[in-house]
């Protein structure tokens, strides 16, 4: 597999995940009822777990996307498999990274997305 495109994204990859997710530095309860802050960060993303009342700096809401977009784009590497990886450019492994985030990796894993990316 592509190590520069497993971890390695765009810029624009991260400011098209924050246009569409939004920052909010105080913890809240997303449309599924899930605490979730930041650029959609969740508990279930890894660190730091989000409580009621919960507050962060954008600094941090920045370095919690960071790491839950690397994380995210390692998973869709992964799934993805590296004949596959081959085959597509930065900007398509960027949407299927953004779309990751926004779906969870294991939606992305029984995906009719992630079917058509490995049949080509």
């Amino acid at each position: 597999m592509s190590e520069r495109k497993s971890i390695s994204l765009a810029p624009a990859v991260l400011a098209l995940i924050r246009r569409f997710e939004g920052v909010r530095l105080r913890a809240y309860r997303d449309s599924a009822g899930v605490w979730t802050i930041g650029y959609g960060h969740t508990s279930m993303a890894g660190p730091p777990k989000v409580k009621p009342g919960m507050r962060i700096t954008r600094r941090e809401a920045e370095e919690i996307l960071r790491r839950d977009v690397e994380k995210f784009a390692r998973g869709v590497a992964r799934e993805i498999g590296p004949q596959a990886m081959q085959r597509l450019n930065e900007n398509q492994f960027g949407a299927l990274v953004s779309f990751a985030f926004n779906v969870g990796l294991g939606n992305f894993r029984r995906s009719s997305v992630l079917r058509a990316v490995k049949e080509g």
